[in-house]
């Protein structure tokens, strides 16, 4: 019998790649959403179980009778080890043999964030484990937290100055995720995952702006101005400061960074943000 693979956050954008990819290896998935009922109809052959960080009745549930798990914590979560390690607790405790996280690039820079120490925890948890940390998602943009502001404003407005970001394809994430999970050589690391290029957020509004065929400015702010707009949008102040903290970052050049990664783990090169705008143009418009 083939050993049956966890998915957390099914529907969202690396998980869902994640278990698209598994299936077509037709490898047992278990698929954990929010939502279960209405996802369980479009995904009729899959294991479909309801799940929420926030409730832990549906952790034991979630995680018996699995061997591998893909986690991701959960969007915004401005505390995820509070969350997140009680879950690998559990699944430690089930049985769980080798989970794959996914974290953030800047998880052992930014400690307040809480992902390094949901990662020093799974480590000495004495589950096997394979950590990806994956810079700046193209994803941002659209359907990202980003998309609003773009689609309202025609604009992109962060403190970020000139600095670069070598924006990393969800695709390529859960690819890599997906080659952990399946193939050996991949216990107890940790891949940092960048895409092949650095580029300013003043390169990606003027590619957006070609590939939508709109006019996208960027315009830096201060981190007050830009703290003053994510709590008119109903931001909590503990999500506001984190993700200040973390632009400051980008502004230090700690993001431009790039590396082969991802092309080494898959044989090929990571996508370019250029491609990933090109490909999927009607994203780009306001009317879809």
């Amino acid at each position: 019998m083939k050993e049956k693979t966890l998915v957390i956050g099914a529907t969202g954008i690396i998980g869902k790649s994640v278990v698209r990819r598994l299936q077509t290896f037709g490898l047992p998935v278990r698929a954990a959403t929010r939502l279960p009922i209405p996802y369980a109809v479009t995904h009729p052959d899959l294991d479909v179980v309801l799940f929420d960080y926030e409730d832990p009745a549906t952790y034991r549930p979630t995680v018996s009778g699995v061997s591998k798990a893909f986690i991701v914590p959960r969007r915004g979560d401005s505390n995820p080890q509070k969350t997140v390690i009680p879950f690998i607790e559990q699944a430690r405790q089930a049985g769980v043999s080798h989970i794959v996280l996914v974290t953030h690039f800047d998880a052992e820079r930014y400690t307040p964030s809480g992902l390094y120490d949901l990662e020093s925890f799974l480590i000495g948890s004495g589950v096997m484990y394979t950590i990806l940390r994956p810079n700046w998602l193209m994803q941002t943009f659209n359907p990202g937290f980003l998309w609003p502001m773009i689609r309202k404003t025609d604009a992109i407005f962060l403190p970020t100055g000139s600095a670069q970001t070598s924006f990393v394809d969800a695709e390529d994430v859960a690819a890599v995720a997906t080659v952990a999970l399946t193939e050996e050589g991949h216990l107890d690391r940790i891949y940092p995952l960048t895409g092949e290029e650095a580029l300013s957020y003043d390169d990606v509004a003027q590619i957006i702006s070609n590939a939508g065929q709109r006019t996208i400015k960027f315009f830096p702010t201060s981190d007050d101005e830009f703290r003053n707009t994510l709590v008119k949008a109903g931001w909590e102040p503990q999500q506001v400061e984190i993700l200040i903290d973390r632009f400051a970052l980008v502004r230090e050049g700690f993001t431009a960074e790039v590396n082969d990664q991802v092309g080494l783990l898959l044989g090929r090169r990571p996508g370019r943000f250029l491609d990933y705008a090109y490909d999927h143009p009607r994203i780009w418009r306001t009317d879809f």
